[in-house]
C-alpha cells in the first residue's frame, strides 16, 4: 500500500510542532552535568584586569599614583558624652598592594544543580570567601566583610530567611558594602524573594529567551553582544522593579530597557549589582548558546578591584577635647568627645606596600547639649483589629536613644542593628479607639513623641450594587446606584464594576457623589467592549479636615442603556475590586483599608424581542477555524422593511423589535450566491434565522455558471488569485474547483432568468 505524499508545508509545521515538543520536554533548563574547569576559564580574566565598580575610583583618579581620599570625608560633630562612630571605607580610594577583599557567599542549595558555579569561579579566581547558610545570617556580623554573593535559584526556606535580613544587609550597603545579588528565583528549587536592597521589587516568573544589552560599554558587558544573552534555555525569569534613581540598566528583557535584568547602583557609599539571569545555569555551559564569561565579569567587577592595602590614622587630635580611636580592621573611626570644643583632626591614608600617604583636615565641632529629637517609627496595624484583646506594636528607635514607653510602659527590645534598635510591646485594645504615645528619649534627654488611634470591632460596610426592579425596555436609559452602608470615617474610594457588553453599555461618565460623602471626583473609566466601568473619589482636607464619612449613602450614579433583550432572564451587573480607605485624622496619621463585610451585587431585565440568527459562508480554511476566519460583513435586510445590519466576525446577526408580519431575511455577501430565507414574525416572540451562503460566483452575477467556469480555468494552479480561491487557502487548485462545480447551474435570490 502507497502512503499520500506529504506537503512541505505539512513536513514544516511537523518539524515545528517536534521542536515545539521537545523544548516542553526539557522545561526551563534542561540540565546538563558540565561546569567550566580552570583550564577552560579565558587567560584574560583575572583580577588585576577586573574593571572597577561605580563606586570605585573614576578613570581620571584612577591614573593618579599611590592613594586617595574620594570623597572628601565630612566634617564631624557631636556631643560631651556620647561617643559616635564613622566608617571611613567608602572613602579608601587608590593603593597598590593588591588585598584580597573580605568576602561572604550565603548559600543553601546548589544552583540549578550545576555544582555551585559561585563557588567554582571564586575559587578559579583566587578569592577567598567565607560560607553560611541563610540561617545564620540574622545572627552574622556583616562589617567585618566587605562584599556579600547571594546566588540564584534557592529554596523558599532561604528566601524568607533573606527578606528578614534585607533591611540590615540595606543598612550595611549604605556605610560601604558591596553588594552582588543573583536575585533570579522560580527556578528548580521553587523560591522567591520580596523584597531586595534599598526596597527594590520584581515581577515574577517572566521566563524568557533573548535579553538586549542597554550599556554596551560597562565593564561587565565590554566584549558581549545580543547573541550571548540568548537560547541558555530562558535568559531570565522576570525583571526588576522600583529600582533607586540613577540606576544603570545593563540587560533588559525588551530592546527600550523598561523591563531590566541585570542593573548597577549605589545606595549611599555601597553598591549593588543584581541580576535576573540565569547565571549559574549559563557558567556551567548550559543552554543552546551559554554564556561563562558572564558570572566571572560580574565576581571580578564586583569582587576584584579597587579593594587596596590602605591604612587610615588619625593625629594632630587635642586630647582634651576627645579621644580618637580607628580601628585597623574595619577601618571604623571612633570620636569620644570630652569637653565643648572646636578641632581640625589630620586624617592620613597610608598604601602599606608602598608608604605612599594622603592626607585631609576633618573639623570636629563638639556642643554642650544636642538639640535634636532622635528617629522614631512605629508600625501601625491596618485597618481596624477584629476583636478586643492583646495586640503586639512594633517600631524601631535610633540606636543611642534605647529608652522609649508605649502608653507609659517601657517597650522590650528584639533586635539590633548599627543605626537602630528594635522593639515591641503588648497592649490590650477594647472596643473603638483606642489611643495610643510612642514616646523617646535619647541621652540628652531629647523627646520624640508620636500620638495614635487603633480601633478594634469597627462593623465592616457593606458596598451595594443598585439596579432598577422593573425591567427596561431596549433602548431606554437606566440609572444604577454604587452604595455603601454602615460605613466608618471614609476618605477614599476606588470601584470597579463589570457588566455583559451584549446586553447593555454605560452612557457618559459616572456621576461622583460630591454632595457630602466626597469632595470632588477622581477619574473614571467606560469600556463599553470590554465590558467595565471604574470611578474613584476622595476627600480633600480643605473641605472637610481629617474626617471621614460615616452611615449609609451613595458613592456615584451610573446610567446605563439596554442593548439586547435579556428574553425573560437577566443581566447582572458585578463589582470587580473595590478599595475604601479611611484616614485615622491628623498630620502624619495612618490611612488604612476599610473592611468590607459584604459585596452585593445586582441583576437587570432588558424587554424586548429580536430576529437574529448566523450567516455562514460554505466555503472556509479548516485550519483558520474559529481562531482567525472573520464573518463580519454580509449584508443582512428584512425585505419590505428599511431595516438592514451587518454581520459580526462571527457571522451573527440581529434586529430589534422587527415589525410583526412575514418576510423574507436575504443575505448578500460578494462572490457567494443571494440566499432568501422566509420567516413569519409574531411580536413579543424572539426567532432566529440562520443562513448558508453558496460560493462559487466569481463573475458576482448573482449565479454560478460557464462565466465562472471559464474564470477558475484561467486562474487554476496559480498562487493568491484571490477571485478564483474560494476556500481562501491562497492556492487555486482542486477544492475550488469541487467548490465550484457542486454548485453549478445554481442561481441566488433575486437573478433574473431571461
Amino acid at each position: 500500500m502507497s502512503l499520500p505524499k506529504v506537503s512541505f508545508k505539512k513536513n514544516c509545521l511537523l518539524i515545528l510542532m517536534v521542536l515545539l515538543g521537545c523544548l516542553m520536554l526539557f522545561g526551563t533548563a534542561a540540565l546538563a552535568d558540565q561546569s567550566m574547569s580552570s583550564a577552560e576559564r579565558p587567560a584574560g580574566l583575572d583580577i588585576q584586569q577586573a574593571q572597577p565598580p561605580a563606586h570605585q575610583p573614576s578613570p581620571v583618579k584612577a591614573a593618579q599614583v599611590g592613594p586617595y581620599i574620594d570623597p572628601p570625608v565630612p566634617n564631624q560633630s557631636g556631643v560631651v558624652g556620647m561617643p559616635w562612630s564613622y566608617s571611613l571605607k567608602p572613602h579608601e580610594k587608590g593603593g597598590a598592594c593588591g588585598a584580597q577583599p573580605r568576602i561572604l557567599l550565603v548559600e543553601d542549595a546548589d544552583s540549578w544543580g550545576t555544582g555551585y558555579q559561585n563557588e567554582v569561579v571564586l575559587n578559579d579566581l583566587g578569592l577567598a570567601y567565607d560560607k553560611i547558610t541563610s540561617d545564620q545570617l540574622a545572627g552574622i556580623d556583616l562589617y567585618q566583610y566587605t562584599h556579600l554573593l547571594v546566588p540564584s535559584d534557592q529554596p523558599q526556606g532561604f528566601y524568607n530567611n533573606l527578606d528578614a535580613s534585607m533591611a540590615s544587609i540595606t543598612e550595611w550597603v549604605y556605610v560601604g558594602g558591596s553588594f552582588q545579588f543573583n536575585a533570579c528565583d522560580v527556578g528548580w528549587a521553587g523560591g522567591n524573594w520580596n523584597i531586595g536592597p534599598g526596597g527594590i521589587t520584581h515581577v515574577y516568573p517572566v521566563y524568557v529567551q533573548q535579553n538586549y544589552i542597554q550599556a554596551p560599554g560597562h565593564p561587565i558587558l565590554q566584549g558581549q553582544n545580543d547573541s550571548m544573552f540568548t537560547d541558555w534555555n530562558y535568559v531570565s525569569h522576570g525583571y526588576f522593579e522600583n529600582l533607586p534613581e540613577g540606576t544603570q540598566v545593563l540587560l533588559s528583557v525588551n530592546p527600550d530597557g523598561t523591563q531590566p535584568t541585570l542593573v548597577d547602583f549605589n545606595l549611599g557609599q555601597g553598591h549593588v549589582v543584581a541580576s535576573q539571569n540565569t547565571l549559574e545555569w549559563t557558567n556551567a555551559g548550559n543552554g543552546y548558546q551559554s554564556n561563562p564569561l558572564i558570572l566571572d565579569k560580574i565576581v571580578l567587577y564586583m569582587f576584584g578591584a579597587g579593594f587596596d592595602c590602605l591604612q587610615w590614622s588619625a593625629s594632630d587630635v587635642d586630647n582634651s577635647l576627645m579621644n580618637v580611636f580607628i580601628d585597623p580592621d574595619t577601618d571604623v573611626m571612633k570620636i569620644d568627645p570630652l569637653a565643648v570644643g572646636n578641632d581640625d583632626i589630620l586624617l592620613t591614608l597610608t598604601d602599606t606596600g608602598t608608604g605612599a600617604t594622603a592626607e585631609q583636615w576633618v573639623n570636629v565641632k563638639i556642643e554642650a547639649t544636642d538639640t535634636t529629637p532622635p528617629l522614631l517609627e512605629v508600625n501601625w496595624p491596618e485597618g481596624c483589629l477584629p476583636e478586643p484583646g492583646y495586640y503586639t506594636l512594633y517600631g524601631r528607635v535610633e540606636r543611642g536613644a534605647e529608652n522609649v514607653t508605649v502608653n507609659g510602659s517601657p517597650v522590650e527590645y528584639i533586635d539590633y542593628d548599627h543605626f537602630w534598635a528594635y522593639w515591641r510591646i503588648e497592649l490590650y485594645l477594647n472596643d473603638g479607639s483606642n489611643p495610643v504615645t510612642v514616646i523617646a528619649y535619647d541621652q540628652a534627654q531629647n523627646e520624640a513623641r508620636i500620638d495614635g488611634k487603633i480601633c478594634v470591632g469597627v462593623p465592616g460596610t457593606d458596598l451595594i450594587i443598585n439596579a432598577p426592579d422593573d425591567c427596561i425596555p431596549v433602548g431606554q436609559d437606566f440609572t444604577v446606584t454604587v452604595e455603601v452602608k454602615n460605613v466608618e470615617n471614609l476618605y477614599g474610594a476606588d470601584v470597579r464594576l463589570n457588566f455583559d457588553p451584549y446586553f447593555m453599555e454605560v452612557v457618559g461618565d459616572p456621576v461622583i457623589n460630591t454632595d457630602g460623602v466626597f469632595s470632588v471626583g477622581g477619574t473614571t473609566t467606560v469600556d463599553n467592549n470590554g465590558g467595565y466601568v471604574a470611578f474613584n473619589a476622595s476627600r480633600n482636607h480643605d473641605q472637610y479636615g481629617y474626617e471621614g464619612y460615616d452611615g449609609d449613602a451613595v458613592l456615584a450614579w451610573i446610567t446605563f442603556k439596554g442593548k439586547q433583550p435579556t428574553e425573560g432572564n437577566t443581566t447582572c451587573i458585578n463589582f470587580y475590586n473595590a478599595e475604601l480607605v479611611g484616614n485615622e485624622g491628623g498630620e502624619g496619621s495612618p490611612v488604612y483599608n476599610i473592611p468590607i463585610n459584604n459585596w452585593i451585587n445586582d441583576c437587570v431585565c432588558i424587554s424586548g424581542y429580536t430576529l437574529r440568527g448566523n450567516v455562514t459562508p460554505e466555503a472556509m480554511p479548516l485550519w483558520w477555524w474559529p481562531y482567525y476566519y472573520d464573518y463580519s460583513g454580509t449584508k443582512v435586510s428584512l425585505e419590505g422593511t428599511p431595516l438592514v445590519t451587518y454581520t459580526d466576525a462571527y457571522g451573527d446577526y440581529s434586529f430589534i423589535n422587527p415589525p410583526a408580519g412575514q418576510y423574507n431575511v436575504v443575505a448578500e455577501r460578494g462572490g457567494y450566491l443571494v440566499r432568501a430565507v422566509p420567516v413569519d414574525i409574531v411580536g413579543e416572540v424572539s426567532q432566529e434565522v440562520n443562513i448558508l451562503l453558496l460560493t462559487g460566483d466569481i463573475s458576482q452575477d448573482n449565479a454560478v455558471d460557464i462565466d465562472d467556469l471559464n474564470v477558475m480555468r484561467t486562474d487554476y494552479d496559480t498562487w493568491w488569485n484571490t477571485r478564483s480561491d474560494l476556500d481562501y487557502s491562497g492556492w487555486v487548485g482542486i477544492r475550488d474547483l469541487v467548490y465550484l462545480a457542486r454548485n453549478y447551474t445554481k442561481y441566488g435570490y433575486g437573478y433574473l432568468i431571461l
